[in-house]
């Protein structure tokens, strides 16, 4: 029989795959777009990561943090730094999601569609693609920092 721990922790495995491996695919989805210089390519991929950024991730990374929380307190692990940097780059991933990526995405989308590739759009697109990227490292040292569990 498995255990409430066991459940949780496949839980947060499984949301964690589902978050960090989707922005690390839309990294290189988006990469691909760009060096296309296909506007309508740009554009339907900016349209798929505003759906997954705004339908997938939400509930993945909602999902993760109840179940980690459930972790912490069934494990008996205590908010320690290796936790907290997680909490921290989770708000920060939040925060940078429903502020800047979901709707600068958007804008870029709708932008690239009625005007194409103009200088502005490619320096929009080269900051969020940066942003991105850095957030996307930033969990995969969370991923790295909860496997290793520093000072536990």
């Amino acid at each position: 029989m498995l255990d409430a721990y066991t459940i949780l922790l496949a839980v947060h495995l499984l949301t964690a795959v589902v978050w960090v491996g989707g922005g690390v695919a839309l990294n290189v989805l988006a990469a691909r777009a760009l060096r296309s210089d296909d506007p309508a390519r740009m554009a339907a991929t900016l349209s798929d990561v505003g759906f997954f950024g705004t339908r997938i991730i939400p509930p993945a990374s909602g999902i993760l943090l109840l179940a980690g929380i459930g972790l912490v307190f069934e494990a008996d692990y205590g908010f320690d730094a290796w936790i907290i940097f997680g909490l921290l780059v989770w708000l920060f991933s939040g925060g940078m999601g429903t502020g800047f990526f979901g709707p600068e995405s958007a804008r870029l989308r709708d932008l690239v569609s009625a005007q194409g590739q103009t200088p502005d759009f490619n320096r929009r697109l080269s900051r969020l693609v940066n942003l991105s990227r850095l957030e996307s490292g930033l969990l995969l040292l969370v991923v790295v920092d909860m496997a290793v569990k520093p000072g536990l």
